[in-house]
């Protein structure tokens, strides 16, 4: 069986279709209506004129608090005889964004599962107008699929006893008179299956996607799109130390215990149509499948929860998924994922250490509880490498695919404490004034429910960790935590330009070819 989660069924229904004929129906079980205003739900066609009708009028008139949560109707019109309708409450409120939806469909689908329900059919009453709701469906869908996901280790554990709530499928209603929907529910489903490898791997422990099991996974997830992405795994201790010699650093002490021994995996999708192609993605995604902060271990409780320090790549690698799945005509991606296991033992690196980068900038090393910085930055030069190969190749800047680089993870505590749930997008001079990548991801955030906030890179984030002597040219971190450390979240941007050359293709750069947009997301509170 494969270990790789499936995502349930996804059906589009007829926008004239009929209570009678959903409770006639085998498969669905239960109508979830979710609706803004009562009056609007009462004017759907699946409830005015039924017996739905007269039972949410009832209800009504004697609850007042009918509005402010899922409520479960017995009603032998609907699908399994069960009515579940839900409200979103206000969406025009200064705080208010598509988020309602997805709030609400969760609600209506945990008490759906409580009913019992495995494949109910999803409607909205009355579809928003407001900006930034275009996409309330796929924003709903998504929420629902959220909610039905059972984590990698649960469904092995319960291989032979399959869950009664299992999600099985999901019907969706369009609007009245609304336009089709298959896009949108091809779209869903492809957005789906990357989030759950993406959940698989990052939510899993830290043996079950120790660096060779995380990258079995990846190879396995990947098989079923190998026509337009490729695969690469880089196993070779003496390789990794000679191409990423600070992701070696921090590996060598992983290397006495073969479970945990690191990987470089390197995937790449091609558009089908080379020369539509307009922009190219490169990512580095920070995998440390445990951190154990190294030699500056994590004492006092503090290593709780750091099997997830590896959703980055793990996010990075459920994108690849999605995007092989929608096989975007416009765009190229290469990606890169760094696992490994930060280790403690007398092999470990240590604070002191001066190691010479892939660019050949030499890092001292200031923390080793500072290692996603270290992991990535190497990956993040040979991106560098590649973006200027690319464009020798093309004859210069202009004439090859607008190149933008990001490192993806759970980077700083801080930015949780000024940001909370939120990612961060740190960029550069050329992703922000010029690619416009930060402004774009924040606009696309809002569109579906997944806001960031931009931190800017300023002076500071670039010289605080400059090398006051000639031991070497920069140092890894300070000695405090991030959340005691100002602009905590941001420096470690400033930190990885630098030792990944990346400081020399800046706005500063009068040659365009020379110039490189690269933004930093530090998803620490969102990849929760």
């Amino acid at each position: 069986m494969s270990q790789v989660a499936s995502v349930p069924l996804l059906q589009a229904l007829p926008a004239d279709t009929s209570l009678a004929s959903l409770s006639g129906g085998a498969e669905a079980d239960a109508l979830l209506l979710l609706y803004t205003d009562r009056k609007q739900l009462l004017a759907h066609h699946l409830v005015h004129g039924s017996p739905a009708q007269n039972l949410v009028e009832a209800y009504g008139k004697v609850d007042r608090g009918f509005d402010a949560d899922a409520r479960l109707l017995p009603c032998d019109a609907a699908p399994g005889g069960k009515l579940i309708v839900a409200c979103t409450g206000s969406l025009a409120g200064d705080v208010d964004d598509v988020r309602r939806f997805a709030d609400t469909a969760a609600k209506a689908l945990q008490r759906a599962r409580e009913a019992g329900c495995q494949h109910p059919v999803v409607a909205v009453a009355d579809p928003p107008t407001l900006p930034h709701y275009e996409r309330y469906l796929e924003v709903t869908l998504l929420s629902l699929l959220h909610e039905s996901y059972i984590p990698l280790q649960t469904r092995e554990a319960r291989a032979n006893k399959p869950e009664a709530a299992t999600l099985t499928g999901l019907s969706v209603l369009p609007s009245a008179g609304g336009q089709s929907i298959d896009a949108a529910v091809a779209t869903v489903a492809a957005l789906e299956q990357g989030r759950r490898i993406a959940r698989d791997l990052g939510g899993s422990d830290p043996e079950r996607m120790a660096p060779p099991r995380f990258a079995d996974y990846v190879v396995e997830a990947m098989a079923p799109v190998a026509d337009r992405l490729s695969v690469e795994v880089i196993d070779d201790p003496a390789v990794l130390a000679r191409e990423f010699p600070l992701l070696a650093a921090v590996a060598r002490c992983s290397l006495a215990v073969p479970r945990h021994h690191p990987r470089v995996v390197r995937l790449e999708y091609r558009s089908p149509e080379p020369t539509q192609v307009k922009e190219h993605l490169y990512l580095v995604g920070k995998g440390i499948t445990y951190d154990t902060g190294g030699a500056d271990v994590k004492a006092g409780g503090h290593m709780r929860g750091m099997s997830r320090d590896k959703c980055g790549a793990a996010g990075v690698a459920g994108f690849m998924r999605t995007v092989a799945e929608l096989q975007p005509r416009h765009l190229n991606v290469t990606a890169y994922l760094a696992l490994v296991r930060n280790s403690i033992g007398a092999d470990s690196y240590v604070s002191d250490e001066v190691i010479e980068a892939r660019s050949g900038v030499r890092v001292i090393v200031g923390n080793t509880d500072a290692e996603g910085r270290m992991v990535m930055t190497d990956l993040l030069c040979k991106c560098r490498e590649e973006v200027l190969a690319t464009r020798a190749r093309a004859g210069g800047a202009a004439a090859a695919p607008a190149a933008s680089l990001f490192t993806v993870a759970t980077l700083t505590g801080h930015v949780i404490r000024a940001y909370g749930h939120y990612g961060a997008a740190v960029p550069n001079g050329p992703a922000y004034a010029e690619s416009k990548v930060p402004q774009r991801l924040l606009e696309a955030g809002e569109h579906w429910g997944d806001p960031f906030e931009l931190s800017r890179l300023r002076r500071e984030d670039m010289d605080m960790g400059r090398a006051r002597c000639n031991m070497g040219d920069i140092i890894s971190s300070n000695s405090a935590p991030s959340t005691m450390t100002s602009r905590g979240h941001m420096f470690p941007a400033g930190f990885m330009i630098i030792a990944s050359g990346l400081e020399r293709h800046g706005l500063d750069q009068a040659d365009p070819d020379q110039r490189i947009a690269y933004t930093h997301l530090d998803i620490a509170g969102s990849a929760e």
